[in-house]
């Protein structure tokens, strides 16, 4: 949850600025490339027993 939280603090912080299209393009793709990183992280983790505990 407290990433949510940040992530609104983040945008309320933001709305109060005057951002260009530039910003927010910048914005759009490094969002996109963390989530993209993001999924390839989760996507190549693996869980290996241990004690015959997962």
């Amino acid at each position: 949850m407290p990433p949510v939280v940040l992530v609104a603090v983040g945008v309320h912080g933001l709305a109060k600025q005057g951002l260009s299209a530039l910003d927010v393009g910048w914005l759009a793709v490094t969002v996109l490339l963390g989530v993209a990183f993001g999924a390839v992280r989760a996507a190549t983790t693996v869980l290996y027993a241990r004690d015959g505990v997962r």
